[in-house]
């Protein structure tokens, strides 16, 4: 999963598979899931619900730079 960078810039991470399938992460919150063959999945989850469930992480993170 690709988290919102703090300071609001974009970002992008390339997730690939055994048999070098690859989906690039490019908007917050995007995931990607594989399975044992074939090329990994991508789609959105659902912010309120990611940070509800990883509350503990989202308070560890450090504060947003100001601009």
């Amino acid at each position: 999963m690709l988290l919102p960078q703090a300071d609001g810039s974009s970002s992008a991470l390339v997730v690939r598979s055994n048999n070098d399938f690859e989906e690039t992460l490019s908007k917050p919150y995007q995931r990607a899931t594989t399975a044992t063959r074939g090329a990994p999945v991508v789609d959105q989850a659902d912010p309120a619900r990611v940070q509800a469930e990883h509350k503990l992480l989202f308070e560890l993170l450090p504060p947003p730079v100001p601009h």
